[in-house]
């Protein structure tokens, strides 16, 4: 095999180089928008809204895997996260969103012997949370 004069031999395997990291970037960037700010609740945060929990929605101040601390419109309310619900809650994702006005979080939660416990969270947009 020659190489020709107007394509050198190595073309063909840069060319495939390209096309492969093109093809990770645009993967990549499909995952960002159907979890981040995509539209429709998580399904742990409809089951909680099919169920009637109670909910509030404000800015995250603290969050980590044990509570968050959620800047609502009344003040600040803190929520215990269960083991069993930190899966739902993913503080993980709500401690990456703190600072940010433009994201906020509605968490469904439920309240026993005085403490409220939050169940799930639902990214939402910040402008609606009638404070800046």
């Amino acid at each position: 095999m020659f190489a020709s004069q107007d394509q050198p031999s190595h073309a063909p395997v840069a060319r495939k180089i390209q096309m492969t990291m093109a093809a990770v970037v645009l993967g990549g960037g499909a995952l960002l928008l159907s979890g981040c700010g995509a539209e429709g609740a998580s399904p742990a945060a409809s089951s909680a809204s099919a169920s009637g929990l109670a909910s509030v929605d404000g800015r995250a101040e603290k969050v980590n895997s044990k509570e968050i601390v959620l800047r609502t419109v009344n003040g600040t309310q803190t929520f215990k996260i269960r083991p069993e619900d930190e899966a739902g809650v993913g503080p993980e994702h709500v401690e990456s969103h703190m600072g940010i006005p433009s994201i906020g979080f509605k968490v469904y939660y439920v309240t026993d012997n005085g403490v409220d416990y939050a169940v799930s969270a639902e990214e939402i947009k910040g402008d609606t949370l009638g404070f800046k």
